[in-house]
């Protein structure tokens, strides 16, 4: 079943030029996605005024630290190959 599937699936790419992402590009789509879903974290204890705890977010920039993530890998994205 799951081999007619996969032929299934493959030929339906081949008809319509759908292509999945693979190599550097899907590793770093893949990155990527962890990093929002770890940014959104962030905001959220930051609109909550949470952040560490406490209130205050101890020891570094987080808000910079995660924005500076995020723009290098959508750097990163933008300069892998398809």
């Amino acid at each position: 079943m799951e081999m007619r599937t996969e032929t299934e699936i493959d030929g339906r790419q081949r008809q319509s030029s759908i292509k999945p992402a693979t190599g550097d590009y899907a590793t770093t789509l893949d990155a990527l996605s962890k990093a929002c879903l770890e940014a959104i974290k962030i905001l959220e204890l930051e609109k909550a005024g949470i952040r560490d705890g406490d209130g205050f977010w101890h020891g570094s920039d987080v808000i910079g630290a995660m924005t500076r993530d995020l723009t290098a890998l959508c750097r990163r994205l933008l300069g892998s190959v398809r």
